[in-house]
């Protein structure tokens, strides 16, 4: 399941570098990043929170462990990456379109 949504991904991304203007590119997947982020954040405290009683094995319950802790180990890499880039994301969100090839 990976491998297509990475493979899908990919293709969208070639499709998007060929047909839009730089800002616009940055604009749209940087967006897109801060809302699965957003997402992912949300997700994680309602997992956590939520304290709910789920029967599994010890197998499935030490692959949940290692993906719920890659996930948080992931958040919190974002939100550092959040803050220190955070004068290029203004940038790049809020920048008017500067391009050359504007005809």
């Amino acid at each position: 399941m990976e491998i297509y949504l990475f493979a899908a991904l990919l293709f969208l991304y070639f499709i998007t570098v060929t047909v839009l203007n730089k800002s616009v590119l940055q604009k749209l997947w940087l967006a897109s990043f801060m809302i699965i982020f957003a997402i992912c954040a949300l997700s994680l405290s309602f997992l956590r929170f939520s304290h709910q009683e789920v029967m599994m094995n010890a197998f499935e319950l030490s692959w949940y462990y290692i993906l719920y802790l890659s996930a948080s180990v992931m958040v919190v890499l974002g939100a550092i990456n959040l803050w220190l880039f955070r004068r290029e994301l203004y940038r790049i969100l809020f920048a008017k379109c500067d391009d050359e090839n504007n005809d």
